[in-house]
């Protein structure tokens, strides 16, 4: 019996916000360390993760990538 299906352990989605890459990242600017989420950003990567004091093995982590579109910004 053969398998046909993927597993994908990293769910994976894609959204086409109306702003620009530049307007969409500085949206991030205020948010960079709380007692229940770290943001960081590098270059056209945001990563959301749990703190260290809080985090566990099933700890969610959001990477974004942004990549540049003619008419807005593209999600990855």
């Amino acid at each position: 019996m053969e398998i046909d299906q993927e597993i994908l352990l990293r769910p994976r989605f894609q959204k086409s916000p109306s702003v620009t890459r530049e307007v969409f990242m500085r949206l991030f600017d205020g948010y960079h360390c709380d007692k229940h989420y770290i943001v960081s950003k590098v270059n056209a990567h945001v990563f959301i993760r749990i703190p260290k004091s809080r985090y566990h093995f099933w700890s969610p982590e959001l990477h974004l990538e942004v990549q540049e579109e003619t008419d807005g910004c593209l999600l990855l």
